[in-house]
């Protein structure tokens, strides 16, 4: 712990002096970077109110031995503590690949997983565990690749959350949980992989069953029950967005054509293309409801209304299956957005904003569980 304490003085001590506009800060001793959590990613922060964890890479040669780096809560409890190859350190980033046994804990110390690595890539047995320390589950990772060239793993064992061993030497069943450890999905284990249909653990709403369908430990399609509808919906991704019956770019386009004005208005391009126009896109496709996010003209509401009206048809956001009434803003201006592909290469695209809302029976649809397309 003493350690742990002279980090985080020297983490608040380097941040005070020069991080306020840095990604990462160079001490005497060791390189602090300050990250926060994206998801299941990390991201590269420059102040340590917006950090979630730090990384510390202490000094090495390129030609030395393994280097020990460490990750700590901002309340300066351990992370995680592995071993990384020092010629695969990357120091504008704080990455390298790990070599040997990485261990993960929780905010409170308790470990969360215990991985072996070859190359920065996972092998052998993977250990992960409940919040209160029990195991959870135990993975293989082996050296062989599935169809889609994706390195297999193979489930060994799950355990519930009683300690209750419900699947042994890749026989049995298994439950996916979320960061927070929410159950999502569970379903069979056969041969180490996820096979046949994986339900949801919490339905979407009371009445809606909601099914994976695995083989050979990769998913295949999903399907939808609804309270009253035989026929199930199928899917193969939890959400699909609203979108015009063509590209987003061209029905803006084709909308701002339509847009007709008398030859004497006072409505120029420029106008038009500042709007930002509301509409409603209900499950089969139609468009209602159409407002402008500010105040505009009689003469262009009209105009535009008459447009949207003459416009292509929309197919309606999908969650799990089912089409949903989905609140759509969409900008009318182009905005330029630059990629830089192979060899700097530089692409400039215009796009345009997008922004949805999906509600189902008034309800609005938000932090779907996630599909796992395999185990890994």
């Amino acid at each position: 712990m003493k350690s742990n304490s002279k980090f985080v003085w020297l983490l608040l001590s380097v941040i005070a002096q020069c991080l306020s506009f840095r990604a990462f800060a160079q001490s005497q001793d060791s390189t602090i970077y300050l990250f926060r959590n994206v998801g299941i990613a990390e991201e590269l922060v420059s102040a340590i109110d917006s950090a979630d964890f730090y990384r510390v890479i202490p000094p090495f040669t390129l030609d030395g031995d393994l280097v020990e780096v460490n990750e700590y809560y901002i309340n300066g409890r351990l992370r995680s503590a592995g071993k990384v190859k020092p010629e695969t350190i990357k120091m504008k980033y704080g990455k390298g690949n790990y070599e040997g046994t990485y261990i993960k804990f929780d905010s409170i110390g308790k470990r969360q997983v215990i991985i072996n690595y070859s190359e920065g890539v996972k092998i052998g047995l993977e250990y992960r565990y409940y919040p209160d320390g029990k195991t959870y589950a135990i993975i293989n990772n082996t050296d062989e690749f599935d169809r889609d060239m994706y390195r297999i793993a193979k489930v060994v064992a799950f355990y519930d959350r009683t300690g209750n061993q419900i699947c042994t030497d890749g026989e049995g069943m298994g439950v996916l949980y979320d960061r927070d450890f929410k159950p999502l999905w569970k379903g069979p284990i056969k041969n180490g992989k996820m096979e046949g249909n994986w339900v949801m653990a919490k339905p979407l709403l009371e009445g809606i069953i909601v099914k994976l369908i695995y083989k050979d430990g990769i998913f295949q399609s999903g399907e939808t029950l609804e309270p009253g509808n035989a026929k199930p919906y199928l899917f193969d991704w939890p959400l699909v967005k609203a979108k015009p019956q063509m590209d987003l770019l061209e029905f803006v386009q084709k909308l701002k054509k339509k847009i007709k004005l008398s030859s004497k208005s006072a409505i120029t391009s420029k106008i038009i293309d500042s709007m930002s126009v509301s509409f409603e896109v209900k499950p089969d496709g139609e468009i209602a409801d159409i407002e402008t996010v500010t105040p505009v003209s009689e003469e262009l509401m009209n105009a535009l209304k008459l447009a949207m009206g003459q416009s292509t048809k929309w197919e309606a956001t999908k969650v799990y299956g089912i089409p949903l009434r989905t609140r759509v803003t969409i900008s009318l201006g182009y905005k330029r957005q630059i990629f830089y592909g192979y060899a700097r290469s530089r692409v400039v695209f215009k796009t345009v904003d997008n922004l949805q809302e999906a509600y189902y029976d008034g309800i609005e649809v938000e932090n779907l569980p996630a599909i796992s397309r395999r185990i890994n």
